[in-house]
């Protein structure tokens, strides 16, 4: 084995207990936020070390980098969250109460449309210029229905893996949780900006 081939696995290894740390933080900061003022941050600090990773590839402390995270766009990442929540929290309900079949598969509808839609409102956040509320939201929409097919196969890896894993080794869903997550949905993030970026040079 070559010093390139152990420095790739070494690599891996590392960029595992990366993610299982991150997951460790967005569970101790959603906590201590009581979850309705702490997943929102959570969620971009999160978002944001992992673009800082894996689309700029900059080695920084996480522990530090991942409280400024939390901080830096505080109440703005707590309304994002709490408008997907409100959504969600609605159509699960209907789902719950409705009798009506056709409504059912209504609100199965805007369930759809709220997760592909939200998905890459925390990469809007942390990649783009984007200040506005209502421009993160336009772009995480605009991202996650441009590309929905990409979109679509994100959540259908991560739930797919998430599935062997319950099945053959379900202590590592606590393990990774959260984190695992946000690592394929910062990828797919990444192949969609890219994408774009390239598209705009073809045009110009």
């Amino acid at each position: 084995m070559t010093l390139e081939n152990l420095q790739k696995i070494n690599n891996i290894f590392v960029g595992m207990f990366k993610v299982i740390y991150l997951n460790i933080l967005w569970f101790v900061f959603s906590i201590l936020g009581l979850g309705v003022f702490g997943i929102g941050p959570a969620t971009y600090a999160m978002s944001k070390y992992l673009d800082q990773w894996l689309r700029l590839k900059r080695e920084i402390p996480i522990t530090k980098n991942f409280t400024h995270y939390f901080f830096e766009r505080y109440w703005q990442s707590v309304i994002v969250s709490l408008i997907y929540a409100a959504g969600l929290v609605v159509v699960l309900v209907n789902l719950f109460n409705l009798k009506n079949n056709s409504l059912r598969i209504v609100n199965i509808v805007f369930l759809f449309f709220i997760l592909i839609a939200f998905t890459h409102v925390f990469k809007v956040m942390v990649a783009t210029n984007f200040k506005k509320i209502y421009e993160l939201i336009r772009g995480a929409f605009l991202l996650g229905f441009g590309y929905l097919l990409q979109t679509a196969l994100a959540w259908v890896v991560i739930s797919a893996i998430y599935l062997a894993i319950s099945k053959l080794v379900p202590i590592l869903l606590p393990i990774y949780g959260i984190g695992f997550v946000g690592f394929v949905l910062s990828l797919d993030g990444n192949w969609i900006l890219r994408n774009l970026e390239s598209k705009q040079e073809v045009s110009s």
